[in-house]
């Protein structure tokens, strides 16, 4: 029973714990194992690092999961440095079946997706290396819902209103609200802001996100010259189904708790879980929950106690 892949969870191409292995027991077992076409429908292929060989063996036990796989749905992951193979595979007609892909790999050259898609409903889009001409789908995606993206490379014709799920990784400020603007819809968020952004041109278009739920921010690294303008990234959201904040403490900077305020007072939002990232002393955690009664659990993970940090987070008290 343990060959049986948990879908879409991958088991591997080759080795004991393939299901392969249950057709070399004997005829009886293979033939059963070939008459399953969901133990061949989750599959994970790696195209790095082997010589041609290897190469050449792995893509053939591709061919041949997913000619054992019929007409189930299919879950593929893909790390690859081969443009030409991979324009080979999205070329597939088995592209029709896809249901969850994961891209992940160098990728030299423009990438113009034709492929029928039909029943795609996660992406999960992790290139090392692009061309300037980025990437396009052509084809109508109307099932995706859940999106994993990195900043480096947007895809061109990806359905934003539809997506329910998305996580933009390495994107800048400008580039997320652009996308954010697009994606009424989005019910989770998660957002990790390029270590590098420019800081001297945040668009400032506020944008409601009527039914997320979960909003989690981070950034890659931290400079000074984050502080202001990171800080007013979240006065750009009205988030009024939000029940669940993940976010780093730059984003709240200075004047936390009145930060906090704005944002719960702008949405109209009932908070039940916030979890702040950062150098926030006991003093400020403690403020933070006599602030929001009205908000169950507060979590400060990589918190300090060191009393020469406080004045650096404690809110202003002269009014």
């Amino acid at each position: 029973m343990r060959f049986i892949p948990v879908y879409p969870l991958a088991p591997p191409l080759i080795g004991i714990d393939s299901p392969t292995t249950l057709t070399h027991v004997c005829r009886q077992w293979r033939d059963v194992a070939l008459a399953s076409p969901m133990l061949w429908s989750a599959i994970k292929f790696d195209d790095m690092y082997h010589d041609v060989y290897q190469r050449t063996v792995l893509r053939c036990i591709l061919t041949d999961w997913i000619k054992r796989s019929r007409s189930c749905g299919l879950s593929i992951s893909v790390t690859i440095d081969d443009d030409e193979f991979l324009q080979e595979i999205l070329a597939d007609p088995s592209t029709v079946r896809w249901e969850r892909l994961q891209l992940e790999g160098w990728v030299n050259s423009f990438l113009d997706i034709h492929s029928p898609l039909p029943m795609l409903h996660s992406l999960d889009f992790k290139p090392y290396r692009v061309s300037t001409f980025g990437f396009t789908f052509h084809g109508a995606l109307r099932q995706l819902r859940t999106a994993v993206l990195c900043g480096r490379a947007i895809p061109a014709g990806l359905p934003w209103v539809q997506l329910t799920c998305l996580t933009l990784n390495g994107v800048t400020m400008n580039g997320c609200v652009a996308i954010l603007a697009q994606t009424p819809n989005l019910v989770r968020c998660v957002v990790t802001l390029y270590r590098r952004p420019k800081f001297d041109s945040l668009t400032r278009v506020d944008f409601a996100l009527p039914f997320l739920e979960s909003l989690v921010l981070k950034i890659e690294g931290r400079t000074s010259r984050h502080q202001t303008i990171t800080r007013e990234f979240l006065d750009l959201f009205v988030l009024p189904a939000l029940s669940r904040l993940v976010v780093e403490e730059i984003f709240l900077r200075e004047d936390l708790i009145a930060r906090l305020q704005s944002l719960i007072s702008r949405s109209g939002c009932k908070l039940q879980e916030v979890c702040i990232r950062g150098r926030l002393t006991t003093t400020v955690r403690d403020r933070l929950g006599q602030a929001f009664p009205s908000i169950p659990t507060f979590s400060f993970p990589v918190a300090y106690e060191e009393e020469s940090d406080e004045d650096e987070y404690e809110e202003d008290d002269s009014d």
